[in-house]
């Protein structure tokens, strides 16, 4: 019996191989043109190409765990800006008196009266 390979993939029909061998060339000619680590790139692809061999199921799935971890990395992306945004809450035009930026109203004029601060609010000791 012969023994059909492409890599550490064996066929068992000469058709399946055929089969194969194709669709490797496709996936080496989508490798030359596209950058498939692009997520939006790899989710074209995925929504596209369709699997006839297991070397294009590994392909697929090598695009579909493109595709998830954009979707995983766009989660902690708008998870940050809604963390930066409460963050940053307390400064919104209705809120921005001294005691509420601070829990305890400080003033300029506390700062300069402080010796160990000096005459502009350095540090006398450096």
């Amino acid at each position: 019996m012969e023994e059909y390979k492409i890599g550490k993939f064996t066929f068992e029909t000469k058709e399946e191989y055929d089969r194969a061998l194709k669709e490797y060339a496709l996936i080496k000619k989508i490798y030359a043109k596209y950058d498939i680590s692009d997520a939006k790139i790899a989710e074209v692809l995925h929504g596209k190409f369709k699997a006839s061999t297991i070397i294009g199921e590994r392909f697929a799935e090598q695009l579909e765990k493109i595709c998830r971890e954009n979707e995983v990395n766009k989660i902690f992306e708008e998870a940050k800006k809604e963390a930066e945004t409460e963050r940053y809450s307390h400064f919104s035009d209705n809120n921005t008196d001294e005691e509420s930026l601070s829990g305890t109203k400080v003033g300029c004029d506390e700062i300069d009266d402080n010796p160990a601060y000096g005459a502009k609010g350095r540090n006398n000791n450096s």
